[in-house]
């Protein structure tokens, strides 16, 4: 039900944060189900989730519970390449629904100003898709309107951001996960998730290190339906990793996973054995804002 990748183990990269966050934090509970349903019963299965954001200066998980049906047994828990915490396991016994129900509770605050350490990041973050690295590409070529060939600054940053608006169209009906670039690209069409792909594509190809970053975009209101947002960041040599939305420039956001490409970090992946079957996914995600903290309580994984 859905492709299971295989991770290339470059040097991984770590920043190291020291940050207090500010006391008057705000809180946030987000609950993420996700259903797949079969036509024909599957014998059985695997899965490799990513449903935890990870503890960053800007934001404290205080609590986070997995539940899935059918139960999980013997589950392992690991670290991806990129930093992020995956869970996996076998489904033994014959299943036609897989349901997942996450409920996490999120601190949102500033980190105290200097309290990180920036190094460049490994290679990874510079591995641009082979088809936007030519200077006679048309990637290239829409890119140049505001990126430098090098020496790529935070103003030339913002100014791609901002080109998004003036050169797409959001459509989120245009495309899916996997979309090739160049379609994207040709159409001038997508969402949120293809315009971090093909803002990381073409920063990577100027030598700028860029990753995609998959999470939760503040509502407005203190409680909403929302969709799984994607952004990137940019490395700046002064600054370190700073973060950009071409579709929601004013949001603010909660982590769930970084990666350099989209395809390092599925949210969901895995495999299942039976006769062919048509498949439904659905997704539902709740966001409440609290008003008061939530007592601190460990990992769980039900």
């Amino acid at each position: 039900f859905a492709r299971a990748l295989t991770y290339v183990a470059p040097e991984v990269y770590q920043e190291r944060v020291m940050a207090t966050l500010d006391p008057s934090g705000e809180f946030w509970k987000i609950r993420h189900r996700v259903t797949y349903e079969f036509e024909i019963q599957r014998e059985t299965g695997s899965l490799d989730v990513l449903f935890e954001p990870p503890d960053l200066p800007q934001q404290k998980i205080h609590r986070h519970h997995l539940m899935s049906d059918p139960k999980r047994s013997a589950a392992q828990i690991r670290v991806d390449d990129w930093g992020n915490k995956r869970l996996s396991w076998r489904i033994s016994d014959p299943f036609q629904q897989i349901s997942l129900e996450a409920e996490t509770t999120v601190e949102l605050a500033s980190p105290l100003a200097g309290s990180s350490v920036h190094e460049r990041p490994s290679a990874a973050f510079t591995a641009a898709p082979p088809e936007t690295t030519s200077k006679s590409s048309s990637f290239w070529a829409w890119s140049a309107r505001y990126l430098p060939d090098d020496n790529v600054d935070e103003r030339a940053i913002e100014a791609l951001t901002r080109g998004f608006k003036r050169d797409f169209a959001y459509d989120p009906s245009a495309t899916a996960v996997g979309t090739p670039l160049k379609d994207i690209f040709a159409n001038c069409r997508g969402a949120c998730q293809d315009f971090a792909r093909l803002a990381c594509a073409v920063l990577q190809a100027r030598d700028t290190p860029a990753r995609y970053v998959t999470g939760y975009a503040l509502p407005s209101s203190n409680a909403a339906v929302v969709e799984l947002h994607a952004w990137f960041d940019a490395w700046l040599p002064e600054k370190g990793w700073q973060s950009y939305d071409p579709v929601l420039p004013h949001a603010r956001h909660i982590v769930l996973a970084y990666a350099p490409s989209q395809a390092d970090a599925p949210i969901i992946s895995g495999s299942c054995e039976g006769p062919p079957s048509r498949q439904r996914l659905t997704s539902r995600i709740f966001m409440e804002g609290l008003a008061i903290p939530m007592p601190l309580v460990e990992s769980e994984q039900a």
